[in-house]
């Protein structure tokens, strides 16, 4: 009883924190593009997710020695604060830095809760668990992009970040006074990351090959992710033609998957399947989608709102498979592992803007979803190469 308490506040957790993150997400770079321009924009993300890397490094001792919660209120705080001094940047240093620390921190409380539910958490329910933190994240995911869009309609930009300062307020609450601080087993040996990688590099068993090529996976489906977010709104406001407005829809419907989706499929790897015939299946509905949207011209909703729709049905399949996989391959001593995997979402955010960068240079702007198909489909060599948990 006390263990779903828990589970339940970490998920209410997770859905403020992502409502924080969610309601800025899809106008992040369009609007620092009016500081620095389309060209730097991807500097600022790699800038940040550089920093992001590093305090994933140096943050497990301090979680550790403090507990998740102290640490979490603090960073908390901070992310309040920097959102709010966002929404009235007036030069480009300004808008850089906040965004930066907005940036940081939302990912690190995103590793910080992971890490607190898995202390709550037992492997023949790891699917469904992990479905329904995903699914609480995902409601905010829906409806926040809707929101943002009429609030964007007259380009009020400060009023986003605003409102999406307002957004955290809820999950400092819970970090105050409503969660419990877990604990680590007396006698476990919590693994450094030095360790982790080297195993990671060099698995002394299968159990730490199969760890690689989820993680293979997850850096992949972040890189999808990452081009996704900074690049689609830009090509859709500036290149398609699209209003904010319509763009809110199109990005409403198009994140429905996750919502609809990830709770029953991990359920179905708890009971019935193994993640890998699912994961195979999302990797390639989701690059046979986006690569379609290279030929897609025209300023229609309904047809953005459709392919972009597909592409999150393969892209919600991968997701909640590869968490199921990766939290039933783990235990109290994982969290290495976990700020591992979750080192590949800002690790992305530097490859991706300099990748994409590159090949703009070069190729016409639409011609960048083809080659990001391309990169999803290498994610089969290492799906086809695990072995599943059933």
């Amino acid at each position: 009883m006390e263990n779903q308490r828990n589970r339940l506040l970490t998920y209410w957790s997770n859905f403020w924190l992502t409502v924080h993150v969610a309601f800025a997400a899809y106008i992040s770079s369009t609007y620092l593009a009016t500081f620095v321009g389309e060209e730097r924009v991807g500097l600022i993300y790699s800038f940040g997710s550089v920093l992001t890397i590093i305090a994933f490094f140096l943050i497990l001792p301090i979680f550790r020695r403090f507990g998740n919660l102290r640490p979490a209120r603090i960073l908390a705080f901070t992310g309040f604060l920097a959102t709010a001094l966002l929404a009235f940047a007036s030069s480009a240093t300004e808008a850089a830095i906040f965004f930066i620390i907005y940036y940081l921190v939302s990912l690190v409380l995103r590793l910080n809760l992971d890490i607190y539910l898995e202390s709550f958490s037992e492997n023949k329910e790891t699917g469904g668990i992990r479905g329904v933190f995903l699914t609480f994240a995902n409601i905010a995911w829906l409806i926040s992009p809707a929101l943002a869009g009429l609030v964007l309609g007259a380009d009020r930009y400060y009023l986003i970040y605003l409102i999406s300062a307002v957004a955290i307020l809820p999950l400092i609450y819970f970090l105050a006074f409503r969660l419990k601080e877990r604990e680590v087993k007396d006698g476990v040996k919590l693994a450094t990351f030095a360790e982790t990688i080297r195993k990671m590099f060099n698995p002394p068993s299968d159990r730490y090959r199969y760890l690689r090529r989820i993680l293979t996976v997850d850096l992949i489906l972040n890189f999808f992710y990452a081009v996704m977010v900074i690049y689609t709104p830009i090509y859709l406001h500036n290149h398609i033609g699209l209003p904010w407005t319509d763009i809110g829809v199109i990005f409403t419907v198009m994140l429905l998957p996750f919502l609809l989706l990830e709770y029953p499929l991990g359920r179905l790897a708890d009971k019935y399947w193994g993640e890998k015939e699912l994961l195979v299946a999302g990797l390639v509905v989701a690059g046979g989608a986006t690569a379609a949207i290279a030929f897609i011209t025209v300023p229609t909703v309904w047809v953005w709102a459709l392919v972009l729709f597909i592409t999150r049905i393969g892209a919600a399949s991968i997701e909640i498979m590869k968490e199921t996989y990766l939290f039933k391959k783990i235990d109290e001593r994982g969290d290495t592992i976990v700020s591992l995997t979750r080192s590949t979402i800002p690790l992305s955010y530097i490859i991706a803007p300099a990748a994409a960068s590159l090949f703009l240079l070069y190729f016409p702007y639409q011609y960048l979803f083809l080659a990001l198909a391309l990169v999803v489909f290498l994610g089969l060599i290492p799906a086809l190469r695990i072995k599943d948990t059933r």
